[in-house]
């Protein structure tokens, strides 16, 4: 936990995911959607290791939460560039995990404790709530999928 506040990691992968939102925006990027899918995948994992630490040690991890929660406008540009983008197979790991982190984002919220009486707050329109509809749809599909592929290979052994 300490190197991981040590290095900012939380404030540098949003630092980083807004200028890929912004680059990825203009017609002569030079920032990939690789870039995109790693930071995004990096968000994902601070998500999940955050949503495990806030329980304990909320008070401690203070400052992260609120870098990361400050992605979520970002998940949801990410997903609307997505969507206007005629690129198949890499906007399809963008979508899924900017809905991953949207998902995960939610849940961090709801587990927040606010101690000291802090209030956090997620700021979202009425647009945002069809991101957010289908980031439910593209998280169950992938559950079913994962339940098949291991009730397949349960059946198989």
């Amino acid at each position: 936990m300490q190197e991981i506040l040590q290095y900012r990691l939380a404030e540098k992968t949003h630092l980083l995911l807004k200028h890929s939102s912004k680059q990825s925006s203009t017609p002569t990027s030079t920032m990939g959607d690789w870039c995109t899918e790693i930071l995004l995948e990096v968000m994902q994992l601070l998500l999940t290791w955050l949503m495990e630490v806030v329980k304990v040690k909320e008070s401690e991890v203070s400052k992260m939460i609120d870098e990361v929660l400050g992605c979520f406008d970002l998940c949801v540009q990410l997903l609307n560039q997505s969507n206007a983008s005629q690129d198949g197979q890499s906007t399809s790991v963008i979508v899924e995990r900017s809905s991953q982190c949207l998902i995960l984002m939610l849940q961090l919220y709801a587990t927040c404790s606010n101690q000291n009486n802090r209030k956090r707050e997620i700021y979202f329109t009425e647009t945002h709530l069809n991101y957010l509809i289908n980031a439910l749809k593209t998280q169950n599909a992938q559950m079913l999928s994962q339940a098949l592929a291991n009730m397949s290979s349960t059946i198989g052994q």
